[in-house]
């Protein structure tokens, strides 16, 4: 009934995030600025944290469809509880390094 009222093509309620339905409000714009300044300065890294359903994955996404035909490297760390040393491991294990 939505799809017809609302011309959806896809279902807005899945389980895993869709940039396409993201809303660019203030909050979210600024946090995208954010990043794309800390890659306009060259910086190597750029961490995005945030509570559970605060909208990380779908930023990101939106980030990476604007910066399609540029080279991009990404890395999602899905492990919460891990020392410092266990997070460069499993980052250097991403980019298969030694």
């Amino acid at each position: 009934m939505y799809y017809a009222f609302y011309r959806l093509k896809s279902n807005p309620f899945q389980l895993n995030p869709d940039h396409s339905f993201c809303i660019q409000h203030p909050s979210f714009s600024k946090a995208k600025d954010l990043i794309l300044f800390a890659i306009g300065q060259v910086e190597e890294f750029v961490i995005v944290t945030g509570e559970p359903g605060s909208g990380k994955t779908t930023l990101i996404e939106d980030l990476l469809q604007d910066l399609k035909g540029y080279e991009v490297a990404r890395v999602d760390l899905l492990n919460f509880n891990l020392e410092a040393n266990d997070t460069l491991f499993m980052l250097a294990s991403c980019y298969a390094l030694d």
